[in-house]
C-alpha cells in the first residue's frame, strides 16, 4: 500500500515527482531464519513534448528509475539491481496508460556454513550465480482510479541444487483501487480533507502455489498522515500508518510503518512481521496530470 513501484515498473513517474524510498521488512519475528528484505528505489518523469496534444493538455512522457533490493531467507540471499523505463500516454478524457520494464542482474548466494546435514561429509552442490533479471508491467489510471498488472522473473532462470534443478517461475500481480473523497473541499482543485482508498492485490506465484489475495483499506487526512489495514485471506492481518513532513523547498518526507499479525498455522512460532519505509518526494515543475497522494 506504500510503494507500488517495486512491484510494477510502469508506476515510475506517474506521480510527476522525483521519488526516492528505502525500506526494510523483517518477516516472522522469532522464527529462526525468517525472511528479511532491504531495498532502495528512485524514479522520475521526463517530459517528452512541450506542446499539449489535446484540449486537456495531456501529453505523453517517459520515466526512468532504479530499484535495488536484497532478500535473505535462512542461508539463501538474493540481491538484484534493476533499471526501469516506462512510457506514459493519454488515452481518453483524464485516463492514462503506462507501460514499464525493469531490466538488470540478479545474484543468488548460498551460505553453506548455515546448513546442517543428516550425514557427515554430505555436500550440497550449488554454485553462487549471477544471472539476468527482468519484470514488466502496465498501469491504467486517472486521478481517482487505478488498475495495474505486472509479471516478475521473466527469464525463468534455472537453479541447480544437489542433483536436482528447477526454474524461477513467473510471479503475477494484479492490483486495483479507488479514491473516495470524504469531508469537505479544501481548495479550488477539488481536493478534500479526507480520502478513503479501498484496494486489492492478487498475487500468483506459478504452478503448485495457491494465489494470495490482499484486501486493503486506507484513509488519508490532507497531506499530513494516513492509516489503514489489510487482510491477506487465510494468512494475516496488517496495520499501517504514515506521517508526512513538508519542507520549504517543495519536498515531502514520509515515514510509513506496518505490522502483520499472522493467523495461519505458523502463528505459533512467530510474533508477526514489521516493515518500515522512508520516502522523499521532490515536486518538479510538472504539467503531468496525476493522482496526487493516491496510493
Amino acid at each position: 500500500m506504500v510503494n507500488q513501484y517495486v512491484l510494477n515498473p510502469a508506476v515510475g513517474g506517474v506521480s510527476g515527482d522525483l521519488e526516492m524510498a528505502v525500506g526494510y521488512r523483517k518477516q516472522w519475528v522469532n522464527f529462526n531464519g525468517g525472511p528479511q528484505s532491504y531495498y532502495f528505489s528512485g524514479h522520475l518523469p521526463i517530459k517528452l513534448r512541450k506542446k499539449p496534444t489535446s484540449k486537456t493538455k495531456a501529453f505523453p512522457f517517459h520515466s526512468v528509475g532504479i530499484f535495488i533490493y536484497k532478500d535473505v531467507t535462512g542461508p539463501i540471499s538474493k540481491t538484484s539491481a534493476l533499471a526501469s523505463y516506462s512510457y506514459n500516454i493519454p488515452v481518453f478524457k483524464d485516463f492514462r496508460l503506462a507501460l514499464g520494464l525493469f531490466m538488470g542482474a540478479l545474484q543468488i548466494n548460498l551460505d553453506q556454513s548455515k546448513l546442517k546435514f543428516d550425514q557427515d561429509g554430505e555436500v550440497l552442490r550449488f554454485n553462487n550465480k549471477t544471472m539476468p533479471d527482468a519484470s514488466s508491467g502496465l498501469w491504467f489510471y486517472n486521478p481517482r482510479f487505478f488498475i495495474g498488472a505486472s509479471v516478475n522473473q521473466l527469464f525463468m532462470n534455472r537453479m541447480n541444487f544437489y542433483n536436482d534443478f528447477g526454474y524461477m517461475v513467473y510471479h503475477y500481480y494484479l492490483t486495483s483501487g479507488y479514491k473516495i473523497p470524504l469531508g469537505y473541499e479544501i481548495d479550488r482543485n477539488s481536493n478534500y480533507n479526507f480520502y478513503l482508498i479501498p484496494s486489492f492485490m492478487l498475487k500468483y506465484g506459478g504452478t503448485g502455489t495457491p494465489p494470495s489475495l490482499d484486501l486493503n483499506l486506507k484513509i488519508r487526512y490532507r497531506d499530513l498522515f494516513w492509516t489503514g489495514g489489510s487482510y491477506r485471506v487465510r494468512d494475516s492481518f496488517s496495520f499501517l500508518a504514515g506521517l508526512l513532513f513538508h519542507s520549504k523547498k517543495n519536498g515531502v518526507f514520509e515515514v510509513g510503518y506496518s505490522y502483520d499479525y499472522t493467523i495461519s498455522k505458523i502463528n505459533h512460532y512467530t510474533s508477526g512481521s514489521h516493515e518500515i519505509i522512508l520516502k522523499y518526494n521532490y515536486k518538479l515543475k510538472r504539467q503531468i496530470p496525476c493522482p496526487d497522494n493516491f496510493w
